[in-house]
C-alpha cells in the first residue's frame, strides 16, 4: 500500500512519538520552565509529507522535506541515522514510501524539485536561480536516501 495522503500514514505518524523538551515561558508572568511535548518522529513525518507530496499540489510539503534533512543534527547522516533507529524501516509501508520520497526527487524535473523551485521562487527566478534550486531538493533527498540506503522503487 501507498500512502495516498498524510490522514492515510495516521498509523505510522501514531507509531512513531518521541519526546522533546523546551524551555518554555508561561503566559501571564508565569515564568519559565521545562516541557515536554510529544510529537511525530521524523520516519513519520516524511511518510506523511511524502503522501501530502504526492497527494495534492502544495509546492510547501517539498520545502518541508528539503528544509527538515538539509537542518537536522548531522544532516543527511543524522536523519538516515534517526529513521534507521526509529524501527519502522521493517514496514513494507514505510519503506515503499520512503522509495517513492527517493524517486520523486531523484531528478531535478520530478514532482519533488519542481514543487520545490515553485515554494522558493513564486515563479520569479532565472533559470539558473530555478536549476541551482532543484539540484539542492534533488541532492538533500538523494544524500538522505544513499545514507539510508533505500533501494529503488
Amino acid at each position: 500500500m501507498l500512502f495516498r495522503s498524510a490522514i492515510e500514514a495516521g498509523d505510522v505518524i501514531s507509531e512513531d512519538i518521541v519526546d522533546v523538551e523546551r524551555e518554555v515561558t508561561l503566559p501571564n508572568d508565569g515564568g519559565r520552565t521545562t516541557w515536554t511535548f510529544r510529537v511525530t518522529g521524523l520516519t513519520g513525518f516524511l511518510v506523511a509529507k511524502t503522501a501530502a507530496l504526492v497527494g495534492r499540489d502544495k509546492p510547501k510539503d517539498a520545502y518541508d522535506i528539503v528544509w527538515l534533512l538539509e537542518n537536522w543534527p548531522g544532516g543527511a547522516e543524522g536523519a538516515a541515522a534517526t529513521v534507521s533507529g526509529s524501527g519502522l524501516m521493517e514496514r513494507e509501508d514505510v519503506t515503499r514510501s520512503l522509495r517513492r520520497l527517493k524517486a520523486e526527487f531523484s531528478e531535478t524535473d520530478r514532482l519533488g524539485p519542481a514543487s520545490y523551485v515553485r515554494f522558493m521562487t513564486s515563479g520569479r527566478a532565472s533559470a539558473d536561480e530555478r536549476m541551482r534550486l532543484a539540484r539542492q531538493a534533488s541532492g538533500a533527498v538523494s544524500e538522505f536516501a544513499a545514507v539510508l540506503r533505500i533501494s529503488p522503487e
